[in-house]
């Protein structure tokens, strides 16, 4: 399954997108990334967790699929 790692900086700005596999649909993996995109900027990072790091990685697995298609 295609993979986003999305780095979140502490000011909740998208700092970094590492793409950790393709769909084979060069549309879909575009649609994904502009996705990420267009969630930005996420709120800042809580003092408590500021305290200890300066982004976050979260890594989302992508899975698109036609209405009415559950795609598991």
């Amino acid at each position: 399954r295609p993979t986003l790692e999305a780095a979140i900086a502490a000011d909740g700005r998208l700092d970094d997108i590492v793409v950790g596999g393709a769909s084979g649909d060069k549309a879909l993996d575009q649609a994904a990334l502009k996705i990420l995109r267009l969630a930005a900027p996420f709120p800042p990072l809580p003092p408590s967790i500021r305290a200890d790091y300066d982004v976050l990685r979260f890594p989302y697995e992508w899975d698109f699929a036609t209405p009415g298609e559950s795609g598991r």
